[in-house]
């Protein structure tokens, strides 16, 4: 018997029964038997009313919302592949995606369907457009009508193997592709969850602010808390005075973060320690975490656990975990992304595919059943990115003579200057350990002689006051002078971010490349 599946999973609700699982942005409760039998209806309504068969995509357009969960769950039932699209994007791109995948539904809600017209205006045939927000208009069936001509009944359960997701990468590198992630990762997603983390059982109070359309929020993401008898506040979007003040008001336990928003809330005026009070764990991850900003935490908020992981859209989620007991702020662990979680085999390597020694930067590659089939409609990128049976993540990274995986980079992101190899983040943990400096990145721009050269760009502590000599003799204190920047840049405003908080450093570069010449 092959029990791999989410439905298995969903199924947990039904413990819960009554017990509050869900808290929707405008406040509305939802308990687990009310979540479970509505999202079981839509599944079916996907199939019976959309006509839509268990292979074929649905796309979503819109905000956080318990509706979007529901449709995230539907498809775990078996109602379609779910299409999750970042709603920041252009309708140009949407466009092209939607072409793509081959998606002839789309939901969407009121801050969305201007962007999905205009992405869509000329298909032949027009899409189905389903409102979230269930205004009535011509062409558009709502959520409402949508969901009450579903029966109450289980679907036949999907196969192991069968794709329920289409997830889209390069919101901070490049070009798109489309990822196509099955039954299996996502179950093997819940249960390295809680192999790793455990379930917090009832009592227990998830806070959801970010994007359902990126892996780190989607449905595993949204459902975990629910499905182990918590529950989830769902917010549309994260605003960290809104974030402080939910934490004190529905005594928050768990929140996932990325760094990038844990700074935002110690720097928010509203910001006091007492407002973390009810924090029992604070997980961390999507990003490189400043070691100096989780010491900062870690002593600020001693009654808390401290988690972090690292994964990849391939992946359905994370790979390896630094659990609570490695957070000991006297360690070096504190530096790494924790150990492969189990049923994952992680190797570093050298570009010509040698096993790299212990210490020694290299490519990290992967072999896991929850990786993803591959991308689609593109063979050569999936053989390219499986050559020698691995999965190459492009991330440069390194492990220690205990396991421990420390990244140093994205390959993409590494710089050459004279020869030698300089990782971005090396150079920004550096930085940031001034304690005037609120956000920093890195990246390359090129030069005539060295090939690269390392530029800093920098957000102050507001009222500092900071230059470029001090940002380079504070790097030189830390790290060799070859990997110092040869030029720095300050911002008054907030460095650019991706939908789900990442440093945009392909605008950074691209903008920096036009405007400054290093001598």
């Amino acid at each position: 018997m092959k029990e791999l599946t989410c439905p298995r999973y969903l199924k947990q609700l039904l413990l819960h029964g009554d017990n509050i699982s869900f808290v929707d942005y405008d406040d509305v409760e939802y308990s687990a038997r009310t979540f479970y039998e509505q999202s079981l209806r839509l599944a079916n309504a996907l199939r019976s009313n959309l006509k839509l068969e268990p292979s074929e995509p649905f796309a979503v357009l819109a905000g956080n919302s318990y509706r979007y969960i529901t449709l995230w769950a539907a498809a775990y039932f078996g109602g379609g592949v779910i299409s999750a699209m970042n709603t920041r994007l252009h309708a140009l791109e949407i466009r092209q995606m939607l072409q793509h995948v081959g998606c002839r539904t789309i939901f969407a809600d009121a801050e969305t369907i201007g962007l999905v017209r205009e992405a869509t205006a000329g298909f032949d045939p027009a899409p189905r457009l389903v409102r979230l927000d269930d205004v009535s208009e011509d062409g558009a069936l709502t959520y409402a009508e949508l969901i009450n001509s579903g029966e109450l009944a289980l679907l036949e359960e999907p196969a192991e193997d069968s794709t329920v997701l289409y997830s889209f990468t390069g919101g901070t590198t490049g070009r798109s592709k489309t990822v196509m992630i099955t039954q299996r990762s996502l179950a093997l997603n819940f249960w390295r969850s809680h192999f790793n983390w455990g379930g917090a059982g009832r009592g227990a109070v998830y806070y959801l602010s970010s994007p359902l359309f990126h892996v780190a929020g989607s449905g595993v993401g949204a459902l975990y808390g629910p499905i182990s008898g918590g529950k989830v506040i769902i917010r549309k979007t994260f605003d960290p005075g809104q974030m402080l003040d939910d934490i004190e008001r529905f005594q928050v336990t768990h929140v996932g973060l990325v760094p990038t928003m844990l700074s935002m809330l110690l720097e928010h005026p509203s910001f006091k320690s007492s407002k973390f009070a009810p924090l029992r764990r604070i997980s961390y991850g999507a990003a490189p975490m400043p070691p100096a900003l989780l010491r900062q935490m870690m002593a600020m908020f001693p009654h808390a656990e401290f988690g972090s992981s690292y994964g990849m859209t391939e992946a359905g989620g994370p790979v390896t975990a630094l659990t609570p007991e490695d957070h000991d702020p006297a360690e070096t662990k504190l530096n790494s992304v924790g150990r492969p979680m189990p049923g994952v085999a992680l190797t570093i390597r050298l570009p010509d595919g040698a096993e790299a020694p212990v210490g020694t930067p290299g490519e990290i590659w992967l072999q896991s059943g929850g990786l993803t089939e591959g991308y689609l409609k593109d063979p050569e990128e999936t053989k390219l990115a499986f050559s020698g049976g691995w999965f190459h993540t492009g991330d440069a990274g390194y492990v220690d003579e205990q396991g421990y995986v420390y990244l140093v980079d994205r390959l993409k992101d590494m710089i050459v200057s004279g020869g030698e190899n300089v990782y971005s983040v090396e150079v920004e943990r550096a930085i940031a350990s001034h304690p005037d400096v609120s956000q920093v990145a890195v990246v390359g721009l090129p030069h005539p002689h060295w090939g690269e050269v390392v530029h800093a760009v920098v957000v102050p502590r507001p009222g500092a006051a900071l230059t470029q000599d001090m940002i380079v003799a504070h790097s030189q204190a830390h790290i060799a002078r070859y990997k110092c920047p040869k030029s720095v840049e300050f911002r008054s405003e907030p460095l650019p971010l991706s939908a789900v908080n990442k440093v945009l450093k392909r605008k950074l570069r691209e903008d920096a490349t036009h405007r400054i010449r290093v001598s």
